[in-house]
């Protein structure tokens, strides 16, 4: 079932950039980040209360607070970004999240950094930054929007990575639904605070808009519970490989969708990156 579980988060995943384009006609990147972690909350007590889950919070311990303060970050950056140009720009993030994953292992768990797995990160940089260029001169790109971009995915990476390892830690001591009820309610917390100053509506409501809001808290809940459960099995290596998978799907919707401009050099990029994931998880797989 671990590998289902994966299959479908791979999906939803692919979906983020798609919502929060939607959510954007409507309401600012900080709400977004907000809506994410509140119906994430909702759908997560519904599920629990449909399956007569026991409700037991905790609001304490270091890993807990990893959890928590990585993806506060992950979504504020992120969507943020994403709310600056097109859905599809978060496709950065996963080679930045398999780096980070990588160095985290080499830092803090001592795994030896081997040929194969430099080759990886090599291939993953020079992917990021083919996408990030995306034809243009070094000069037009330190000029224009893309650096902010660039800086902004790889901080949301950088989170989605620290949040993984957070899951991981947690897994043999709380279950799934407990384990992300209670980060996601902090994260709701956190990302609250500065609405009353910061919120802004960016346009009309809209039932898009809504249902994109409501769409990423369904996968804020469903996709990160099943990919707790998937990690109970499969090594987390390969979760990340197989949901990074996702940036395929990402891109056609992004064609489909609003006909954005997914160019030669993105599709080549996404492939490159790709093939440097697959390079530092086989080391990974082997360790």
């Amino acid at each position: 079932m671990g590998y289902i579980y994966v299959i479908i988060t791979t999906i939803m995943f692919s979906l983020i950039g798609t919502c929060v384009t939607l959510a954007k006609t409507w309401v600012s990147s900080d709400v977004i980040s907000f809506a994410r972690f509140f119906f994430g909350v909702i759908f997560l007590l519904a599920f629990m209360l449909i399956t007569k889950k026991k409700v037991s919070l905790r609001f304490t311990g270091s890993a807990i607070w990893l959890g928590v303060i990585c993806k506060c970050v992950n979504y504020l950056t992120e969507n943020y970004a994403i709310s600056m140009g097109y859905s599809f720009g978060s496709i950065i993030g996963w080679p930045v999240q398999c780096v980070a994953i990588l160095l985290f292992s080499i830092f803090f768990l001592k795994e030896k950094l081997t040929k194969t797995a430099v080759a990886g990160v090599i291939l993953c940089v020079t992917g990021v930054i083919v996408i990030s260029l995306n034809g243009q001169s070094v000069g037009q790109f330190f000029t224009g929007d893309g650096l902010i971009s660039l800086v902004l995915f790889v901080i949301a990476g950088t989170g989605a990575a620290g949040f993984t390892v957070a899951q991981k830690m947690l897994l043999d001591k709380m279950d799934s639904c407990n384990l992300n009820l209670s980060m996601f309610a902090l994260c709701a917390c956190i990302t609250a605070a500065p609405l009353p100053i910061t919120a802004e509506f960016t346009g009309e409501f809209s039932f898009s808009a809504l249902f994109g809001l409501m769409m990423l808290g369904m996968v804020t809940c469903a996709a990160f519970l099943l990919s707790a459960e998937a990690m109970k099995t499969i090594p987390v290596f390969i979760v990340t490989v197989i949901q990074s998978m996702s940036v395929i799907l990402t891109l056609i919707w992004a064609v489909l969708f609003f006909n954005e401009p997914v160019t030669a050099w993105i599709i080549s990029g996404t492939l490159i990156f790709l093939c440097g994931m697959i390079l530092v998880n086989k080391k990974k797989k082997k360790a």
